[in-house]
């Protein structure tokens, strides 16, 4: 009797082991789901931010041609300055 009563302990410890694991596990898929989530929030947001700045880059240059090329001129040269 004492050696089944053993092996009944034994399988409700190893029972509890998986139970637990599997609990860890399905907390561990949702926290990667929501991490997954914020990321693809992140990143559309960056896109969505990029995009803007883009157009609002290419009407100005549009409407000022003249200038933008003078700037770019410009920063070119400071960076040449720099690195040289």
């Amino acid at each position: 009797m004492a050696n089944q009563n053993g092996s009944t302990t034994a399988k409700n410890d190893v029972e509890n082991l998986r139970d637990n694991a599997k609990h860890v596990v399905e907390q561990a898929q949702d926290k990667v789901g929501e991490i997954k989530d914020k990321v693809l929030e992140a990143k559309d947001d960056v896109i969505a931010k990029g995009n803007d700045m883009m157009s609002s880059a290419r009407k100005l240059i549009t409407e000022n041609p003249f200038a933008a090329v003078g700037v770019s001129f410009g920063i070119g040269y400071v960076l040449m300055r720099i690195f040289r």
